[in-house]
């Protein structure tokens, strides 16, 4: 029971941010999956020399920490990747995150987001948490090519939720 508790937000999220919740699950989530982990949030950080907070909302981080923590499981159940990179940004008003992997890709059309078959429900939940802060997902994928997924947040977001 514990251990649920905690799974509902995450310690290392409230206490180091989402850059580190991240990189933390990513780690101990692909330990022993032979997929190598890369992460690059450099345009997220520069924006404390502007003298910006580095904390997005509470409400915006955890909804950022299930999307990623979703396409990783993604990646692991589906895309035979050796290889995933998260990218972390801010760009003029809005939150930008990539998920990229190497793996088999697939086809976007083939996916409906129903919510009427099993397959998709992963992403069909990355979607909703999109859209519940007007923000955009693109997803770029072909069979062969690997995956990649766009998340664009704006960054003043409440007036969604």
């Amino acid at each position: 029971m514990y251990d649920m508790i905690l799974a509902l937000r995450p310690s290392a999220l409230d206490d180091l941010g989402l850059t580190a919740a991240l990189r933390a699950h990513a780690d101990r989530t692909l330990a022993h999956t032979g997929i190598q982990f890369e992460m690059d949030a450099t345009e997220f950080h520069a924006c404390t020399e502007q003298g910006r907070s580095a904390r997005l909302s509470p409400e915006m981080e955890i909804a950022l920490y299930r999307m990623f923590q979703e396409a990783l499981s993604n990646v692991i159940r589906h895309a035979s990747a050796k290889h995933v990179r998260f990218v972390l940004a801010r760009r003029a008003g809005w939150f930008e995150g990539r998920i990229e992997d190497d793996g088999r890709g697939f086809n976007p059309d083939d996916i409906h987001g129903d919510g009427l078959e099993t397959r998709g429900l992963g992403l069909l939940g990355i979607k909703e948490r999109v859209s519940q802060f007007g923000g955009e997902l693109e997803i770029e994928s072909a069979y062969g090519s690997g995956c990649c997924l766009c998340i664009r947040l704006p960054l003043e977001a409440a007036a969604y939720e």
